[in-house]
């Protein structure tokens, strides 16, 4: 199993990084775990364009550092997104990550479930995994898990899990919680 960890919290934090030990600790058939920081990429804004669906299918004209993200991306078996929360939503860098995924997406479109969505252009699409960091456990998070319900739905990925991650836990109750997130999107360690 290839699992990629977009972290778009800072480059060291410190439940990313008890995620990061606990999976390699966790996770024996786990073949490689690949951490990318998003705040020391070079990750520019999609500009809409449609290039990566019209005139190079599949490619996006922006050179920057998602030529080397997007293929990790595709590859990966397992995407973790680990994101603080700002207004109840992902950070402006996980945002421009996610919205940089159009080259997995087709130009042409279909119904499901009763609304109009892109084809996926490849078969295999990972698991994926939302967390969203918050200082304070009352903050609202209905934003943050109808945002990544939805980009989810958009890039065709019927497996995923999402769920908010209180800052400060206790390492046990990271594990239980890290042990929660990956069996609700059918990822047994």
């Amino acid at each position: 199993m290839k699992i990629l960890l977009v972290n778009a919290a800072a480059v060291s934090h410190t439940e990313v990084d008890a995620l990061q030990d606990w999976i390699c600790r966790a996770a024996p058939r786990v073949q490689q775990v690949t951490r990318v920081n998003l705040d020391s990429k070079n990750i520019y804004p999609c500009s809409a364009c449609m290039s990566c669906q019209i005139k190079s299918p599949g490619i996006c004209i922006r050179r920057d550092d998602m030529q080397d993200l997007l293929p990790a991306y595709i590859n990966s078996d397992l995407v973790i997104f680990v994101t603080p929360l700002f207004c109840g939503g992902y950070s402006s860098e996980l945002k421009k990550f996610i919205d940089r995924m159009c080259p997995v997406l087709t130009a042409c479109f279909e119904k499901r479930n009763g609304e109009t969505w892109h084809i996926p252009r490849y078969d295999k699409r990972p698991v994926s995994i939302g967390i969203g960091l918050r200082d304070n456990p009352g903050a609202p998070d209905t934003i943050f898990r109808q945002l990544f319900s939805r980009n989810m739905k958009q890039l065709n990925i019927s497996q995923y899990s999402c769920q908010t991650l209180i800052q400060g836990l206790n390492p046990n109750q990271l594990e239980m919680t890290f042990h929660q997130i990956f069996n609700q999107a059918g990822i047994w360690l």
